[in-house]
């Protein structure tokens, strides 16, 4: 009564790490464009992230962008601009001597 259970496949992992790639990928744009905006990342790895994320960028700059996708990144955006302006504040008030 014992079933032997079968082992994934190859096919099976290359197809979930084609699915891991294709999903992660784009999404992965968003958190770079925080830490690029707010951390202020090394050179080396600035210029990394530009050439890795080059299509999706020219993808959001000539369009045509998926809606849901663009959303996606223009709260990403919304996010570092408010943390910048947050940042300004403080600065702005620091020198104020509040």
């Amino acid at each position: 009564m014992t079933e032997e259970r079968k082992k994934p496949t190859a096919g099976f992992w290359i197809t979930v790490a084609l699915v891991a790639v294709l999903v992660g990928y784009p999404l992965s744009f968003g958190p770079w464009i925080w830490c690029d905006g707010v951390l202020g990342p090394p050179p080396r790895i600035h210029s990394l992230g530009k050439t890795i994320f080059r299509p999706l960028r020219e993808l959001r700059r000539k369009g045509p962008m998926p809606r849901l996708y663009g959303a996606y990144l223009d709260w990403w955006l919304e996010v570092v601009e408010s943390f910048q302006q947050e940042r300004i504040r403080r600065l702005e008030g620091e020198a104020v001597g509040w």
